[in-house]
């Protein structure tokens, strides 16, 4: 099994991102395993999602539908294809992504997340950009009500619409 930050299963394989390979930290790195087989990886499996811009690294995976979301903690990417050979990579936002997989959640038809320092967006497939929908919290991290240091404690959750 590789080791990553953040994992996920999509189109019958499992998808793990921000990997460490041979002691190596590959924070832009997705890796897929063979589908139907967890347990079996190729060494050439693997996608480096945007990996020129510094400190942005991979944070949380969302499947949906035939997408799969590769948030990172300044952007938003999508994968789309069906097979290694049509794998590829899109980008939705350089401006805002997630601070953990724990701060992402998906709907049916929406993912939700936070973002440090702006706050809460959703993103619906289709749309441009992520919305930005905390125009009403903000103050909370502007006035220092909600601190960088509480991150980590961060949790999006979506139950019964």
């Amino acid at each position: 099994m590789i080791i990553g930050q953040c994992i996920t299963a999509w189109q019958g394989s499992v998808w793990v991102g921000n990997t460490l390979e041979n002691a190596v930290a590959k924070k832009n790195r997705v890796r897929w395993s063979h589908p139907g087989h967890a347990q079996d990886w190729r060494t050439n499996d693997y996608i480096d999602v945007d990996p020129g811009v510094e400190g942005d690294y991979i944070t949380a995976l969302v499947p949906m539908g035939e997408r799969l979301y590769v948030f990172k903690n300044n952007s938003l990417h999508v994968i789309t294809g069906y097979s290694p050979g049509n794998f590829q990579v899109l980008t939705i936002s350089h401006t805002v992504g997630a601070v953990s997989q724990e701060a992402v959640c998906a709907s049916e038809d929406t993912i939700y997340f936070f973002n440090w320092p702006y706050g809460a967006y959703q993103y619906t497939p289709g749309q441009a950009e992520p919305e930005w929908i905390f125009e009403r919290l903000y103050p909370a991290i502007t006035q220092g009500t909600i601190l960088s240091t509480y991150l980590a404690n961060i949790r999006a959750g979506w139950i019964n619409k």
